[in-house]
């Protein structure tokens, strides 16, 4: 399943070249080395002169008969040339029984090593020549059934006068290989091990220095980039303040800068920080900071642009963090005046929110972009608003004194843990395991969109804003329609061989169901019964949270590269980290059994 979240640069293609060059001069090398091991190799075979499938010696005795055969040890045949051909015989499994005629007439099957045959003239006829055949063994003809059947099918199998044994004059040269074929299969071998030694040990380099994702483990990858959680209430203001913009971006509100702490992210952040901003140093972004800020714009400027450019100042700070160009401290302690000027000239979220968005109409018009972009923005708004749970709920007037900030962070150690937000009960609260098994089944749906995953549907938002979203994003304007879509859902690809858009769409269903419970359209009872349908269907198709969630995240990667003609890997990655951070919660929605009665 974590192949999708892994990116492969252009470099890594390259390095793949270079290995392959790597290998082939290793295969040289080593090709070379192995050489002089060819004797030793030979010892372990019986190909002297005198063994079976060499050449016939003078004291070699010559069999005319089966009997000879069965009498003898070992034995030569001596027969016309043109009583002989390599075609004449049978073929079991790609192995030739060449027909051998005796001085009595009779016939037997032989496996022949040709190299050592050997012709002289015939005795009393110059002119016809003697093939004395390789020194061989009469030895029990062992077949499989497969061979039996070949041997049953065979239009030349009369010509054996017994098919109980068969002289083999092959012995252990059939299975001694070239010098060249030797050195080549075990240089194949080490040049592969060298090469992919030295790939791992590159890439290893690479994912170090932040220019590669792992190929492998990378959600520990991901999970070890933590560092850019808010572990504060101060943290969790900045964050709130930029939440409108992340959104519309498709980019976490519960991360500074929007990305895990990691490596890879770093490097891609001081991209995007280079390409946006020409920002390659810390000094650099703290005086952008006070150019957005400065104190003449800050005493007479507008509001709208005091917002606008705050929230600006403000990402700018926590990105150049994720990009390693400013410490935790530097973040922190640029950031508190920014916040101290934004409460000074605002009221409270409602009235920050749409100041930022007449800055940024302002701005848009300005570079004389199009204002599509504003409606999203504002639909971002809406949905902080809207949320029961969401980032806005933390306290506007959350003091900002720096003494008191200097006293709650310990800069020589992690800072405090971040504390949860006290829950208020409400009607989404489930009443038993089984709601709570519902829930689970979209949790991470619920945290994308700053829900609240223990509550059912997310929690309960305003009902029209809840109708206004079942009608933008799914085209449901009453019960009735509702009901059509889970039916559509649970239909669509039950049939098909598509584990992956089954989950997606089953999830999804549950999802379906839990807004529909919240607006009004179905009952508690309805929702149990409904929920409890489409649960038993997912359990007759997967067997465990962790194949449900990766078929599900491999089912919204295809939806999502069928609406943008791309797989959005920040979106895909950021739902992984969202299932594995709910998978080790001790109390979390995956620590219920899967097995659970519904």
């Amino acid at each position: 399943m974590y192949h999708a979240m892994t990116k492969v640069s252009t470099k890594d293609v390259l390095m793949t070249f270079f290995g392959g060059a790597v290998l082939l001069v290793t295969m040289l090398v080593i090709s070379f080395l192995l050489r002089p091991l060819y004797p030793l190799y030979l010892r372990q075979f019986d190909i002297g002169t005198g063994s079976i499938g060499s050449e016939a010696l003078d004291s070699t005795p010559r069999a005319s008969s089966i009997e000879d055969l069965r009498r003898l040890e070992t034995f030569t045949v001596a027969m016309d040339k043109r009583d002989f051909s390599p075609y004449r015989g049978i073929a079991l499994d790609n192995v030739a029984f060449v027909a051998l005629y005796l001085e009595d007439g009779s016939c037997v099957a032989a496996r022949i090593r040709y190299d050592a045959i050997q012709y002289q003239p015939f005795p009393g006829n110059e002119h016809t020549k003697l093939a004395v055949m390789p020194i061989g063994r009469w030895e029990p003809w062992v077949r499989t059934e497969k061979q039996e059947e070949l041997l049953a099918n065979q239009v030349h199998k009369g010509i054996f006068d017994t098919t109980n044994y068969y002289v083999d004059m092959v012995g252990d040269f059939g299975r001694v290989r070239s010098e060249w074929d030797f050195c080549q299969d075990y240089a194949w071998a080490g040049g592969m091990l060298v090469a992919l030694a030295f790939l791992w040990w590159e890439r290893s380099r690479r994912v170090r220095n932040g220019e590669s994702t792992p190929l492998v483990f990378g959600w520990r990858y991901y999970r070890n980039g933590r560092l850019s959680k808010a572990q504060t209430d101060l943290e969790r203001w900045m964050l709130a303040a930029c939440a409108i913009s992340r959104i519309s971006a498709r980019l976490p509100i519960d991360r500074l800068g929007g990305h895990p702490r990691t490596p890879f992210d770093a490097q891609a952040v001081r991209k995007n920080l280079m390409d946006g901003w020409e920002i390659d140093r810390g000094s650099m972004c703290l005086s952008y900071v006070d150019w957005l800020l400065d104190e003449k714009k800050c005493a007479s400027g507008k509001r709208s642009e005091i917002a606008f450019d705050g929230c600006r100042a403000l990402s700018l700070l926590d990105t150049s963090y994720i990009a390693g160009y400013l410490t935790r401290k530097q973040m922190v302690r640029n950031a508190i005046p920014i916040c101290q000027l934004l409460q000074r000239k605002f009221s409270g979220w409602a009235e920050f929110g749409e100041s930022y968005l007449d800055g940024y109409k302002e701005f848009l018009e300005k570079e004389q972009r199009d204002l599509k972009n504003l409606e999203v923005r504002r639909d971002a708004f809406e949905q902080l608003r809207a949320a029961p749970n969401s980032c806005y709920q933390i306290s506007w007037n959350l003091t900002m004194d720096a003494r008191y900030w200097n006293d709650v962070y310990d800069w020589d150690n992690r800072p405090p843990e971040p504390q949860a937000l006290p829950k208020k009960k409400q009607k989404a609260t489930p009443k038993n395991p089984k709601e709570r098994w519902f829930t689970a089944t979209y949790a991470p749906w619920t945290v994308v969109f700053a829900g609240d995953w223990e509550l059912i549907g997310g929690g309960a938002q305003e009902v029209e804003s809840a109708k206004r979203a079942l009608e933008r994003d799914w085209g449901i304007h009453n019960r009735k329609e509702g009901l059509e879509m889970i039916e559509w859902l649970c239909n669509r690809h039950w049939n098909d061989h598509l584990p992956a858009a089954l989950s997606w769409d089953l999830c999804r269903a549950n999802q379906l169901l839990g807004m529909y419970f919240n607006v009004g359209y179905i009952t508690r009872k309805e929702l149990n019964e409904r929920s409890t349908a489409v649960c038993k269907l997912i359990r007759q198709r997967f067997h465990s949270w962790e194949e449900l969630q990766q078929r599900y995240l491999e089912g919204f990667a295809e939806w999502r590269a069928g609406i943008d003609h791309k797989k959005d890997s920040s979106a895909i990655r950021r739902r992984w980290e969202i299932y594995q951070d709910l998978k080790e919660l001790p109390d979390g929605p995956y620590c219920q059994p899967w097995e659970l009665l519904l």
